[in-house]
């Protein structure tokens, strides 16, 4: 495979626009053609936003990273991948020198997870021995970063990144939370990885829509293949959830009460607030949805995805503002290494 999938992946833009046509017997399988010590990198960004009905836009956090996977071993019934990140920022760092020093700790993380012949994630290999590694090797890594930098550091950006040396310590040595930060990128990345798609056939399974509104919702997924934009090179599959207002807005009144609650002490003066706003909810007509919409590009020669999108929208509206929170994931393939 090697150079070939980026060499596609420059032809997949000429298909998006000019159609191309599925294989003959309406189905695709997405299965992994890897070889042992193969290596890919992907870009990875994710912003949240607001946006109101003037048009005006607030960023509320982003970030972005670089994701290497390498094939560290490979038999008959299954795979071990690699996944070790680099280039990491984040809007939660404002100063250079913690991003840099926070992408050179997090890109010493080397995680190997297993996968079955097709490519489809089954557990990892080195989650709790990596835990306890990195989060050894923390204050050693710190002070060879610091000595690298001599004097250029003073006294309180060197107090400063002890500090965040404490803060990477809880979140990396934690294998919870690492599975949980983990994992999203992996699964979405091989998601499909061992099922044959009927191309004229949408699917719909359940799924777990996290965090809206401070809770957890089960929906219905719903997803299909493209057959004007796949052919036998690429497979195009999008998928979409939705909540709707009757669901979400019990939610929202919660919130809100919370809210009030916390800004006054005096039950009366609640009560008035409380019933104020839930007088204005009815007369402006407020509203609140949730729609989750899911892109999957995937070179079939080889297995991996060229792209994944998954963008969530909530929308609030009422009779004279909308405000729509924005989130947005992508991961697109940037690199054969």
């Amino acid at each position: 495979m090697k150079k070939v999938i980026v060499v596609s992946a420059l032809a997949m833009l000429a298909a998006f626009s000019a159609g191309a046509q599925m294989m003959p017997d309406s189905t695709v399988q997405v299965i992994a053609y890897w070889d042992k010590g193969e290596k890919v990198m992907y870009k990875v960004e994710n912003s949240t936003k607001q946006i109101y009905k003037s048009g005006e836009e607030k960023v509320l956090s982003s970030s972005s990273e670089k994701d290497c996977f390498e094939v560290v071993d490979q038999t008959d019934t299954s795979y071990i991948l690699r996944l070790t990140m680099k280039d990491v920022v984040t809007s939660s760092l404002d100063d250079p020198l913690d991003s840099e020093f926070m992408s050179d700790m997090i890109g010493r993380l080397q995680l190997d997870f297993l996968t079955d012949e097709c490519g489809d994630l089954k557990a990892f290999n080195n989650l709790y021995s990596e835990c306890e590694r990195v989060t050894g090797a923390l204050p050693k890594w710190r002070d060879e970063f610091i000595k690298q930098k001599g004097h250029k550091l003073n006294s309180k950006q060197k107090e400063r990144l002890k500090a965040l040396t404490g803060g990477l310590a809880t979140q990396i040595g934690d294998p919870d939370a690492l599975y949980n930060n983990t994992v999203p990128t992996l699964k979405n990345m091989l998601f499909f990885h061992g099922l044959r798609l009927d191309t004229a056939k949408v699917y719909n399974v359940n799924t777990k829509i996290d965090n809206i509104l401070n809770h957890s919702f089960d929906a219905e997924q719903s997803f299909w293949v493209d057959p004007a934009q796949s052919d036998t090179t690429f497979v195009v599959i999008r998928g979409v959830a939705s909540l709707g207002n009757d669901t979400l807005m019990p939610y929202l009144e919660e919130s809100v009460m919370g809210r009030l609650r916390e800004s006054t002490a005096d039950e009366d003066e609640f009560n008035q607030s409380w019933e104020q706003w839930l007088q204005e909810a009815v007369d402006t007509h407020l509203q609140v949805t949730f729609d989750k919409y899911w892109l999957w590009v995937i070179h079939l020669p080889s297995g991996w995805p060229t792209h994944v999108e998954i963008m969530t929208e909530t929308k609030v509206t009422s009779d004279d503002e909308e405000i729509k929170t924005v989130s947005d994931y992508r991961l697109v393939f940037e690199d054969q290494m």
